[in-house]
């Protein structure tokens, strides 16, 4: 069987998922939300392509949006349960993007995402208050 032979990679070759796993792992490690697995819960995403979830540990909440579609940019709007975080529903917060650095202002209980297949099928977002 295939499965257990032995093979040669390149992993330096196009295509390859080294870079973008170790960003993943970097991200885990320093947020204590994603290194628990009993706290997932999947929230609404106005696409049904992107899908969207959070994970909260303490004071740390982390949301993650994912393209679910290789070949196309999504775009939409996610909701962000507020109150459940203690947050008021008409308040003005932080997200910060862990890939890119970038830093969101957003308003109230939704919010926008956009993902690009090639570039950033995913974005995990750090909520500020």
């Amino acid at each position: 069987s295939e499965k257990y032979q032995l093979k040669t990679r390149d992993w330096d070759a196009p295509g390859n998922l080294v870079d973008y796993v170790t960003r993943v792992n970097r991200v885990r490690r320093a947020h204590p939300a994603l290194q628990r697995y009993d706290n997932v819960r999947f929230y609404d995403a106005d696409h049904p392509a992107v899908l969207w979830y959070g994970k909260s540990w303490g004071d740390d909440h982390v949301f993650v949006a994912i393209n679910l579609d290789p070949e196309r940019t999504r775009a939409c709007v996610v909701d962000v349960p507020l109150e459940a975080l203690g947050i008021a529903p008409e308040a003005t917060y932080l997200m910060h993007e862990q890939f890119s650095d970038a830093t969101y202002e957003w308003h109230g209980p939704r919010g926008y995402v956009e993902l690009h297949p090639q570039r950033d099928p995913a974005q995990i977002f750090v909520l500020k208050q």
